[in-house]
């Protein structure tokens, strides 16, 4: 399914795939699409996505909409600008209103469309004008977990600006993040109080009296799938494998594990870490990389050793060793607000938010238009709803 539009010096064409298949024909324009976006995004990249796909995928309704330019004075003609993974969901906030949203699957954690640099407004408008046509049915498109400031944010708001189109903004919040410190000591004193610092100092001793304590990290020709079965196994021994929910306790989750860290490991684009007692793994963590970026995917630990607190010991020591990292500038904790680790030691945030446009049909932008009013409503209701609670408390 294509269709064109035209801008000066500019034409965008815009291909929709609807199965794995279709979007493998695409991965060397992908895999340029990816290096040169104007906001990386690793989950949205072919050695992530296509595996995603094809062992999280099957309950979902799925259509990946690409963006291609054609340039007369670019020097490989068409290239891939653009590329939108898009969810068909049936119901928008439990009203009968078919809509799309990007997709998410359980270990996706940023929606950044990937866009490239010096296309990425025609390729966004490029979207739109897709989205609007008879060639899509859905009045809404719904870009959730994207950044709430950067590039992406910028050119979102150009282009809506250029529109009459009702938009609600339906969360936003701010997670841990990390710009690469320059003196991780100095960083650490200001983050951590000294108490903190000299109780850590006291789990390090400790656990040294026990076995001889290490650091490890994945060398480029470490055994990685050593790696990965070590790390779903630790991640399986504490309370996540007794309540089934680790990926080792899942054949598609564990499958999609190893999948994307051997992609990953091959392209250099995998950090994982361990600390160790003698040859036991007590704390690990598995980061990917994208552009100058890092993003913490999964962390686990060895729920004997807690009271020693190993995964904010390990923490501590890959902030002081990323200050030495030459081509990685920030990392992503992908991680909740008030997470207790993460939001100690990162004093930074990112601003994450969902935005939902209605695009056409008079019913879906009469509840777009409607839904900020109604959520005013409705946090308006719960506070009388609390206030009333604690009045009937005291009285």
């Amino acid at each position: 399914m294509i269709l064109t539009a035209q801008q000066p010096q500019l034409r965008m064409s815009v291909v929709v795939a609807e199965t794995a298949s279709e979007l493998q024909t695409h991965v060397a324009a992908w895999e340029s699409l990816g290096a040169n976006a104007i906001e990386p995004n690793p989950f949205y990249e072919p050695w992530m996505l296509l595996p995603a796909l094809r062992h999280l995928g099957a309950q979902s309704r799925l259509i990946f909409v690409l963006i291609y330019g054609s340039d007369a004075s670019h020097e490989h003609g068409d290239v891939l600008c653009g590329l939108f993974p898009l969810e068909l969901r049936p119901r928008y906030r439990s009203l009968p209103l078919p809509y799309l949203r990007l997709w998410k699957h359980d270990y996706c954690f940023l929606c950044t469309p990937l866009l490239r640099t010096g296309y990425s407004l025609p390729a966004l408008r490029a979207f739109f004008d897709w989205a609007v046509s008879a060639a899509n049915d859905r009045g809404i498109v719904e870009f959730g977990f994207v950044p709430a400031e950067g590039c992406f944010h910028d050119c979102l708001q150009q282009c809506l600006g250029s529109k009459d189109w009702p938009v609600f903004h339906s969360m936003q919040y701010s997670r841990p993040f990390l710009l690469k410190p320059a003196n991780p000591e100095q960083y650490l004193r200001d983050a951590l109080s000294p108490k903190s610092i000299s109780t850590l100092g006291r789990h390090s001793r400790r656990l040294s009296e026990i076995a001889n304590l290490e650091f490890a990290s994945l060398q480029t020709s470490g055994d990685v799938r050593s790696w990965i079965q070590t790390f779903l196994e630790l991640e399986a021994s504490g309370w996540k494998g007794q309540a089934g929910t680790a990926m080792n306790c899942r054949e598609n989750h564990r499958d999609f594990l190893e999948s994307i860290v051997t992609a990953a490991f091959d392209r250099k684009q995998v950090q994982m870490e361990a600390l160790l007692i003698g040859a036991r793994q007590v704390a690990a963590r598995c980061c990917l990389r994208s552009g100058r970026g890092l993003f913490v995917f999964k962390v686990a630990f060895d729920e004997h050793y807690a009271r020693y607190s190993p995964g904010m010991l390990l923490e501590v020591e890959c902030i002081r060793r990323l200050s030495a990292e030459t081509d990685i500038d920030w990392a992503d904790s992908c991680a909740a607000p008030d997470h207790p680790m993460w939001g100690r030691l990162w004093k930074q945030r990112r601003a994450i938010e969902t935005v939902a446009v209605a695009t056409k049909g008079v019913f879906s932008r009469r509840t777009i238009s409607v839904m900020p009013t109604a959520r005013n409503w409705y946090l308006a209701l719960r506070r009388l709803s609390r206030l009333d609670r604690q009045t009937g408390s005291v009285l």
